[in-house]
């Protein structure tokens, strides 16, 4: 079982925020892209939101997805958000954006155990799956995070670079 993990994404906004609307998105997204997840921590107070979302995908029986948020919404306050609907309740204050993204190969650990079968891990892993690996589910999984962080700075009305 091998790990290999991509650069984390940061998304920092001052700012109104619709909380269950963005909440939405982001659950929204998950489900959307067939990830199952799972909140690992969730902070509710008066002044401050905060929210560790670990999350999986199976893409092949060898290869596995995992994309990590973790969410801080701190300095707080209610507020009025004008919307094309009307006047909603939201929130003032500043938000942070973890994304960490991981992908392993073997994540089912069939080419453990024994040594032999560990070179031959080893050895499929470096000579004929490496273009793969590095080249088609690095990537998609980068894609796909960089997909989501503009559709979270869309709906923030950050500026997005195409």
């Amino acid at each position: 079982m091998e790990k290999y993990q991509l650069p984390t994404v940061n998304i920092n906004y001052k700012g109104k925020v619709d909380w269950n609307a963005f909440l939405k998105l982001v659950y929204g997204w998950l489900n959307d892209k067939k990830f199952v997840f799972i909140e690992r921590k969730h902070k509710s107070r008066t002044d401050e939101r905060e929210l560790l979302i670990d999350s999986d995908r199976r893409i092949t029986g060898y290869i596995r997805y995992y994309i990590s948020l973790e969410i801080r919404f701190i300095n707080i306050k209610p507020t009025e958000i004008e919307t094309s609907e009307g006047v909603k309740q939201g929130f003032d204050g500043h938000l942070s954006l973890d994304i960490n993204g991981h992908f392993v190969a073997d994540w089912q650990n069939r080419w453990g155990g024994h040594k032999f079968i560990q070179n031959l891990d080893f050895f499929f892993r470096k000579f004929i799956i490496h273009q793969d690996l590095e080249h088609v589910y690095e990537d998609n999984l980068l894609i796909m995070i960089d997909n989501f962080k503009r559709e979270i700075q869309k709906f923030l009305g950050m500026e997005v670079f195409h």
